[in-house]
């Protein structure tokens, strides 16, 4: 990725993490600029899809960092606050049918 993407990808996600809070699908839909997590069924047919874009690949999955970006630490902390209406660890009930069955989200 060239300075000038990576400059415009870390805006962008920096942006994302101040919606957070305010407004969740605003925030997933810039994160999703990025990343296309939804197969582009809440930007279709328009979607950006950057990664593709700067990098030429769809596979998401295979991408080098020199260290974790600062924001993505804020997914952690999220999850782990909200960790009932993530069903897990048998939350709400234990028979829920959504129950995660562990802290997956810690790994």
């Amino acid at each position: 990725v060239m300075e000038e993407e990576r400059d415009e990808v870390e805006a962008l996600m920096a942006n994302a993490t101040a919606w957070n809070d305010k407004d969740c699908l605003t925030a997933f839909e810039l994160w999703n600029s990025v990343w296309n997590d939804d197969g582009g069924s809440s930007c279709h047919p328009h979607c950006r899809f950057l990664f593709k874009a700067f990098s030429g690949s769809t596979n998401t999955e295979h991408f080098l960092l020199g260290g974790q970006p600062d924001n993505f630490a804020y997914f952690r902390r999220y999850l782990v606050q909200n960790a009932a209406q993530f069903h897990v660890e048998g939350q709400p009930n234990q028979n829920s049918t959504f129950a995660e069955g562990g802290n997956v989200y810690l790994a």
